[in-house]
């Protein structure tokens, strides 16, 4: 009888050696498909400097944003909304910097963003009579991107149907104003994150070996936009922590580059671009605060204008 377990076990263990030798060579196999894909494809890879001029203004059909308190003290925010009045609540203007890397592999583009800094912030308060003041916000934006582009060539020309899917968070922090005589007012903490879709088309120019020019234009689709805000309110100091769905707006993106050649051998360019994108994120409904016992915040709607000028250079091979 140990003769046949003895027998049984070389058995089991031979196949097991023959089924993972089997499993390297199919590794081996999609391994050298991989390899030779990777060798003939055109691919190439872009590094730049960013720098960004943002301008945020918010808006809102409320004539007052006020914190009142329910029967067991707590406090909350109220909004009262006249019919058909609109006013300003805030602007932010500064400039930003950063960088972009940007690589491709045949029709499959891969790019990210990231810039942050802090620019100007003027607005009022959520106090019963709003106060005007100014501080400043620090911002964090970072934007990836996955596209996968159509083209059709022709001699000195191209262009590109886009397709694609995008993530995007941007930190704000609106920094607190510390006052001796009138009072503290406490800034607020934002985290705005949603995945898009992206449409789009392109276009390249070229004018010669050593220099081109291409411009691009997309529309982004939010999808499940979030914003989560923390608070310090200056009522008995309670801080609040929300997370509330989002409303995002159209979001409109138009790129262009000018690139020279300066060894065509080599395939070295370097490149300055320019992008505008314009997001609109919409007065959507109230955030519900769940560690005071369903207080609620008011969003107001938003326009964010990012100017980008890029420097750079590009790689391909």
């Amino acid at each position: 009888m140990p003769r046949y377990n003895t027998l049984f076990f070389i058995f089991i263990l031979f196949s097991s050696v023959s089924a993972q030798a089997g499993i390297l060579d199919k590794g081996k196999v999609i391994s050298d498909k991989l390899g030779a894909y990777f060798k003939k494809a055109d691919k190439d890879l872009s590094i730049s400097a960013l720098s960004s001029q943002l301008k945020l203004r918010e808006f809102t059909t409320a004539e007052k944003l006020r914190i009142v308190r329910d029967s067991n003290g707590i406090p909350s925010f109220e909004v009262e909304v006249p019919e058909g009045v609109q006013r300003q609540l805030l602007n932010e203007d500064g400039t930003l910097s950063g960088f972009q890397i940007e690589g491709k592999i045949n029709n499959l583009r891969l790019r990210i963003d990231n810039v942050d800094g802090s620019v100007d912030y003027a607005g009022d308060t959520t106090a019963p009579a709003p106060e005007f003041f100014t501080t400043r916000t620090d911002y964090r934006i970072t934007d990836i991107r996955l596209t996968y582009e159509f083209d059709w060539q022709a001699r000195h020309a191209s262009v590109q149907e886009i397709f694609g899917l995008g993530y995007i968070t941007k930190k704000r922090d609106i920094r607190d104003v510390i006052r001796e005589e009138e009072g503290n007012i406490f800034g607020l903490d934002e985290e705005y994150s949603w995945l898009y879709a992206i449409i789009g088309v392109g276009g390249e120019l070229r004018y010669n070996e050593y220099w081109s020019i291409d411009v691009r234009t997309h529309y982004a689709y939010a999808i499940s936009p979030k914003l989560d805000v923390t608070q310090t309110v200056e009522i008995d100091d309670v801080l609040t922590d929300v997370t509330s769905e989002l409303d995002v707006g159209d979001t409109f993106e138009v790129y262009g580059r000018f690139r020279i050649n300066l060894r065509p051998n080599k395939r070295w360019h370097f490149f300055t671009s320019y992008d505008h994108n314009a997001t609109f994120i919409e007065e959507g409904p109230k955030l519900a605060v769940e560690e005071l016992n369903g207080s609620e915040i008011f969003q107001p709607k938003s326009r964010i204008h990012l100017n980008t000028i890029s420097f750079g250079f590009n790689y391909s091979f």
